[in-house]
């Protein structure tokens, strides 16, 4: 599974934009805005938290990144409910 970067998505109480500005502009919100910060997509997994897009924003080179089966029995994505 790879994520590209250049995949229209939502970030929640931002609107459509690309994945990478999304997760760009969800690592500069507020504290207290960070940590309910969601990037809503088509596909497999159609909702990235915060834990995730943080782990994307350290490890992410100008490609898609492809997560390891390790990252994802470990956890990478948390689905949680979306906040629209």
């Amino acid at each position: 599974m790879s994520l590209d970067p250049e995949e229209f998505v939502i970030l929640a109480d931002h609107g459509p934009m690309k994945l990478q500005c999304a997760v760009a502009r969800a690592m500069v919100l507020p504290p207290e805005e960070r940590d309910h910060a969601s990037i809503l997509r088509v596909g497999e997994p159609w909702m990235l938290n915060f834990v995730v897009i943080k782990h994307l924003a350290t490890r992410w080179e100008p490609g898609p990144y492809a997560l390891s089966e390790s990252e994802l029995k470990a956890g990478a994505f948390l689905l949680g409910q979306p906040r629209l």
